[in-house]
């Protein structure tokens, strides 16, 4: 099956292995490998199926931990996820993928606070995770942390001037505090940095608005719905602009 494998021949290894059960239905690496396969040939069900095998084998196996745990996070069962995730990184403490995805499935599932606990730990290990700390920094926002997502975001800045999640944030943050010129600023830089980042659009709009300059502000949201038709804050803003919604 492992040289079917190497010669791209997936449907005759799959086939293989799955005549094998009987003889190796107490081996936990044929059922990994069985999982594997079946993910590739598009049977995720059948995946998810050998993958559980394969842990009531090795409870302990970190790739049928790991596939698992990426097999779940895609079908959105996101506490399941966390759990295999959890118990991967105890595993395998140098794993940062392993806590990444982790605190990425606990965001998913509505735990932000155990979610920044863990991304928190990660930057001081690796200050130069801008991903990480980006994500951080959204995090500690929606938990009413403003300070906190401010400072991360400028750590973000201080290595990549022109990151358009960091500009939007601090953009946001100096809309909050009513600095709307600079809030204003922030936001053409975001946009200027990647043309089709849509929430600068957006937070764009809304403090153009707050200056008065309704008429510049549809402009802008406009401009959004040619990138991206189908976003709702642009068409919810859009709307209670124009006085239609």
């Amino acid at each position: 099956a492992e040289a079917y494998g190497r010669l791209d021949r997936k449907a005759d290894a799959l086939k293989l292995l799955e005549s094998a059960q009987t003889n190796l239905a107490a081996n936990a690496t044929y059922w990994f490998n069985l999982g594997v396969l079946r993910n590739q040939a598009g049977d995720t069900a059948g995946a998810e199926v050998a993958y559980k095998n394969a842990l009531q084998i090795d409870e302990n196996d970190p790739d049928s931990l790991n596939n698992l745990g990426l097999l779940l996070f895609r079908k959105r069962q996101f506490e399941e996820a966390a759990e295999l995730f959890g118990k991967l990184a105890g595993l395998t403490p140098s794993s940062m993928a392993a806590k990444i995805n982790q605190a990425s499935s606990l965001a998913m599932a509505g735990r932000l606070a155990r979610a920044t606990e863990i991304w928190k730990e990660i930057v001081k290990a690796e200050p130069s995770r801008l991903d990480v700390r980006l994500d951080l920094a959204a995090a500690l926002w929606k938990l009413g942390d403003k300070e906190g997502a401010k400072y991360h975001y400028s750590q973000v800045l201080l290595q990549d001037k022109v990151n358009p999640r960091a500009l939007n944030g601090m953009g946001l943050w100096n809309l909050d505090e009513a600095n709307l010129p600079q809030a204003e600023s922030f936001f053409r830089q975001a946009i200027a940095a990647k043309k089709d980042y849509v929430p600068a659009y957006v937070n764009l709009a809304v403090t153009l608005e707050k200056l008065n300059r309704k008429a510049d502000a549809i402009k802008v949201l406009e401009q959004a719905l040619t990138i991206d038709p189908k976003s709702d804050d642009v068409r919810k803003n859009l709307a209670r602009m124009k006085g239609t919604g």
